[in-house]
């Protein structure tokens, strides 16, 4: 099967990548390796999937072609995403980089004939204010 991975130079899509790769998968890995993580981290992780036979694309998903890269894939796994608002990150950024890049993805996966499944994994932002907390604590989606 052809699966294609965003985030793939991350710490969970890169481990991702590799376990898929290593059950035989063609895997795809997209990712743009942004500075908001450590740009050399994320070089190891791209080094490592490659040499397991991931196809690395260094790709923008707000603003690349992203047809050739998802063309044929059966699963696609989104784990591409920058996590929380800050001082330092300016909310347009943050609009960019995840709703915009993930509406994009999207749409072309849409498309896609191929396709049997698409996984939004999504940040650490969609656990809110009490990421980690007592079971009292009530959600507030």
């Amino acid at each position: 099967m052809k699966i294609v991975v965003t985030g793939a130079a991350g710490f969970i899509g890169s481990h991702l990548a590799e376990a898929l790769a290593d059950l035989g998968h063609e895997v795809v890995g997209i990712d743009c390796l942004t500075d908001y993580y450590a740009p050399a981290l994320k070089r190891l992780n791209a080094a490592d999937i490659a040499a397991k036979g991931v196809r690395l694309l260094e790709l923008d998903l707000a603003e690349d072609d992203l047809a050739t890269a998802v063309q044929d894939a059966d699963f696609v796994y989104h784990l591409a995403g920058q996590p929380g608002i800050s001082a330092t990150t300016p909310y347009e950024i943050y609009v960019r980089n995840n709703m915009h890049a993930t509406h994009r993805l999207l749409k072309v996966c849409a498309d896609l004939p191929s396709l049997r499944c698409f996984v939004n994994i999504a940040t650490s932002s969609v656990y809110g204010k009490y990421a980690t907390s007592d079971e009292e604590t009530a959600p507030r989606p």
